[in-house]
């Protein structure tokens, strides 16, 4: 039985998640309406996993991530919000969301993603992950930048915003870590970025959404 708190600020909502939940190997311990009451009560309770809206009163839901993955980071996270734009899904990333539904999913694509999350898979709503290109050709934009990529750049640039290490990439690669460590340099200095979080909101801004959702079809 997963055990979850949900902290959204409409009652109603709410009360029908936690309805929607119950007899799906679900149980919901908790709800809060705000960032303040979401701390008060995970202060005094054990769950799976904590399902946030990224719009609360107060403090917002991502502030309300970046204070619960402090405090303490193998615990889950799900983003549960009507928000589709890539800079708020990027910005959750950034803060450590595991992952990012949409409030108008199905029922099914919800408990999926909240199996996902439990599982320790990173989560992207499904019509997040077919997100595409602005298509500018222009080789001065981030995306006409993507188009400047060799292959091997391009795939280690997935790589890097799926999550891996330069360790791991060289594995998958059947390259070595310096190798792999050159083209990393390449690849930034062609995309103007100076670090993964910068990457990652390159990704998230030019069609590359879907390199989040690891483990997922």
């Amino acid at each position: 039985m997963t055990r979850v708190v949900l902290v959204d600020d409409h009652e109603l909502f709410r009360e029908g998640l936690r309805a929607l939940l119950q007899g799906e190997q679900v149980s919901v311990v908790g709800t809060a309406g705000d960032a303040r009451e979401a701390i008060r009560l995970l202060d005094d309770s054990a769950c799976d996993l904590v399902i946030v809206d990224v719009t609360l009163p107060g403090p917002s839901g991502v502030s309300l991530l970046r204070d619960l993955k402090r405090a303490q980071p193998h615990r889950p996270v799900l983003m549960l919000t009507m928000h589709t734009h890539a800079d708020v899904v990027a910005d959750a990333f950034d803060n450590g969301a595991d992952g990012y539904a949409l409030k108008s999913q199905s029922p099914a694509e919800l408990l999926e993603a909240i199996h996902a999350v439990v599982a320790g898979e990173r989560y992207l709503a499904p019509t997040l992950r077919t997100a595409t290109s602005d298509g500018g050709g222009d080789s001065s934009t981030p995306s006409g930048l993507l188009r400047m990529l060799t292959r091997r750049e391009r795939e280690i640039f997935e790589l890097l915003v799926r999550g891996e290490n330069n360790r791991a990439i060289g594995r998958l690669l059947f390259i070595s870590v310096k190798t792999v460590e050159t083209h990393r340099t390449r690849l930034m200095r062609k995309l103007e970025v100076h670090s993964i979080a910068e990457l990652v909101r390159l990704a998230a801004r030019h069609g590359h959404l879907a390199a989040w959702a690891t483990n997922v079809a």
